[in-house]
């Protein structure tokens, strides 16, 4: 597979290298560093060239890739990405599109693109308008991404409402939900500095240890 992608990757559609190096990030495939730079200049190349709509659609996949593999794109890249993703329509269709939007903008964010505050504020309405009203676990989860992802944006001061609904999902987790959930929360936490109330803060360390 990866002789294949590196030989037909310059010709091949963005969504296609999209599709395939994330099968190839999730299995934990190493490379070269002359394999990284093939790919990495393939994706510079499609990128500008890619129908927006498209690129924002294949962008979540395409920032986790990337992450994964170690490749390198350069900062009009990931702004441009950061662009598509925030202006065109995304997500219809998905079973769960906060959290997919929050993981590509903190993705993004890991990157090396910071949103500016007018963005951030743009990305704060697109991700809490799309949180499940439902409770439950995927509601959590979907909930601890969006914080996770807001909460790395520098440029962005929480309403104090949105502070306390971090709060609520902090201290509302179960004993047994996921490592993953309680430590994005937590970081959430931190990165906007919630307290809790005396008696509860103690517990919920301690839940919250790995």
């Amino acid at each position: 597979m990866l002789g294949l992608t590196l030989k037909y990757a310059p010709s091949m559609e963005l969504r296609q290298v999209a599709n395939t190096l994330w099968g190839m990030g999730r299995n934990g495939i190493k490379l070269h560093q002359s394999q990284r730079e093939q790919i990495q200049a393939a994706l510079l190349a499609a990128i500008p060239v890619t129908d927006p709509t498209d690129l924002a659609m294949s962008a979540q996949g395409l920032v986790f890739t990337a992450k994964k593999l170690g490749l390198s794109l350069t900062p009009d890249a990931i702004q441009y990405l950061h662009n598509c993703v925030l202006t065109m329509p995304q997500g219809q269709g998905r079973q769960r599109p906060a959290t997919a939007l929050a993981q590509t903008l903190y993705d993004i964010q890991c990157m090396g693109y910071q949103p500016t505050a007018v963005e951030a504020g743009k990305w704060e309405q697109r991700l809490l308008e799309r949180l499940p009203t439902q409770g439950g676990a995927s509601s959590q989860d979907d909930q601890s991404w969006v914080f996770l992802a807001l909460s790395s944006c520098r440029n962005y001061t929480p309403a104090p409402n949105v502070k306390a609904r971090l709060k609520v999902l902090a201290e509302g987790l179960p004993q047994g939900c996921s490592p993953g959930l309680r430590s994005r929360t937590l970081l959430a936490c931190k990165n906007w500095g919630v307290t809790f109330a005396p008696g509860v803060a103690k517990p919920l360390e301690r839940r919250y240890k790995r």
